[in-house]
């Protein structure tokens, strides 16, 4: 995956991570400001390796980090 954000009104934006071809709304990023926006809004990475069939999965979010512990 590629680092991406939606931007949004004000400074940083929504993080995403890219995978495949780009969609319309995501703007690359460099990975220097996708750790900076991702730290300065106390984020964790959860993701899942593979779907409940055993396939590979792509299934990702960001969470703050002091609402889980």
């Amino acid at each position: 995956g590629r680092p991406a954000a939606i931007r949004t009104k004000g400074e940083g934006g929504i993080l995403r991570i890219d995978f495949g071809e780009p969609e319309e709304e995501f703007e690359a990023i460099e990975w220097d400001e996708f750790f900076r926006i991702f730290d300065e809004n106390n984020l964790a990475f959860l993701y899942q390796d593979e779907t409940g069939g055993g396939k590979t999965s792509r299934f990702n979010k960001f969470v703050d980090r002091s609402k889980n512990g």
